[in-house]
């Protein structure tokens, strides 16, 4: 059992190293299949059983597995078949890891949080060289085929702030929205204690990992932060309010739904006049679902598949097409995961995700309801369709499936 604990764990520390990559394939793919295939044997030798939560839970993102699958063919997005092979491996060995013992879970999530400050170290030494040599780090440390580097994808992020220019960097990526994001949800995982660490380990953990943040210039991370330590301060306690005799709705579901009414409405108030306006692009993506009627019925009900939503985008919504300069290109789509969810899979898809989503916020803990609530908010500014993404996400469902949740002693986990 050692083993398969071993190969997540270090499933959970490779999962942001976007770079090095080899025709598509990175360091986290070897430890997710290793990973996949060692739960296979290990649940042909011991006796499991599964709960009817579970098996609910399982079929249910199975025909999402399938309805992604379907929405590719349908739009001929066809490289989104290998990313639902993705989902559904990430998917599997999450859920047999767990069967095997529900504590594997917190040994991914251990091996993550080491990987967000090991990133968070990174950023800072890359910040000190490109200081004194005006480049990333990263584009030295490997051979240009192992980069990925190219006209949409350069190693050096620079943004303006007035009328300086400052460096953003961005982990072992070439995009601080595919590491940043995950080292907020690492931030918020030490500070709820929801995995067990030592003291000093947690200090030093989260500095370097706060550091990683400031230093990457995520604004979408950082204004999570906020939010997380505003509701944090807040609710000490999660409250509950009564509307019927022995039934309730947490203050923080309260809040969680308020935000999601709030991100949905606030790009309809957005003007987008130029394709250099890229930051009020990425607000008025979700709000573009109010032109979801205009598509036909077979992408209504199926969608496009992983990486197809793009075309929804170039065909459908106004604002983005009468205003020239910007193109969603072949196997592209926005940078918003909140907004693809509807469309990955359609509206079925998009169903699967709110009814899991609602049912173990409003079931869930405190603590797992401020981790949820910042995954949204991260989901509002950044495409995070990743391994580690549907892994954490999918762990906190199955948890919640038994009520793990409410009553693991994080301080036996190690």
């Amino acid at each position: 059992m050692i083993i398969l604990k071993t190969l997540l764990f270090f499933l959970g520390f490779s999962s942001l190293f976007t770079l090095p990559v080899y025709h598509g394939f990175r360091i986290y793919h070897l430890f997710l299949i290793l990973s996949f295939t060692t739960s296979i044997f290990f649940i042909f030798i011991k006796k499991i059983s599964i709960t009817k939560n579970e098996l609910f839970f399982f079929l249910l993102w199975v025909l999402y597995y399938a309805l992604t699958m379907i929405g590719s063919v349908i739009s001929q997005a066809y490289f989104g078949i290998l990313s639902s092979q993705l989902f559904i491996i990430t998917l599997l060995t999450v859920f047999l890891s767990y069967k095997i013992d529900k504590k594997n879970i917190f040994f991914f999530l251990k091996g993550f949080i080491y990987s967000a400050a090991f990133t968070g170290l990174f950023n800072i030494i890359d910040y000190i060289y490109f200081i004194n040599h005006k480049k990333a780090l990263i584009s030295v440390l490997f051979p240009k085929n192992l980069l990925g580097e190219n006209l949409e994808h350069p190693l050096t992020n620079l943004t303006h702030i007035g009328n300086n220019i400052f460096y953003r960097a961005s982990g072992f990526s070439w995009d601080p929205g595919l590491t940043i994001t995950g080292l907020a949800l690492a931030f918020i995982m030490i500070n709820e204690n929801l995995v067990a660490l030592k003291k000093m380990s947690k200090y030093i953990l989260s500095v370097l990992i706060l550091i990683g943040i400031i230093l990457s210039i995520s604004k979408t991370a950082i204004i999570t932060l906020i939010i997380y330590f505003i509701l944090k301060l807040i609710f000490h306690k999660d409250l509950r309010i009564f509307y019927k005799k022995n039934m309730y709705i947490s203050a923080l579901s309260i809040v969680f739904i308020s935000i999601i009414i709030f991100l949905l409405y606030i790009g309809l108030f957005v003007q987008y006049n130029s394709s250099l306006e890229g930051s009020f692009r990425h607000i008025k993506y979700f709000s573009s679902i109010f032109y979801y009627g205009n598509q036909d019925i077979l992408h209504i009900l199926f969608g496009y598949g992983y990486v197809g939503v793009g075309k929804f985008f170039n065909e459908h919504v106004d604002w983005l097409y009468n205003v020239p300069g910007f193109y969603f290109g072949k196997n592209l789509c926005p940078e918003s995961t909140l907004t693809n969810i509807f469309f990955w899979g359609g509206l079925m898809g998009a169903i699967i995700w709110i009814i899991t989503f609602l049912n173990t916020l409003l079931s869930s803990n405190k603590s797992f309801k401020l981790l949820l609530i910042a995954i949204v908010l991260l989901m509002f500014g950044y495409n995070i369709n990743t391994m580690w993404f549907n892994y954490i996400f999918f762990s906190v469902v199955l948890l919640h499936a038994n009520n793990f949740l409410k009553r693991v002693k994080y301080e036996n986990i190690y």
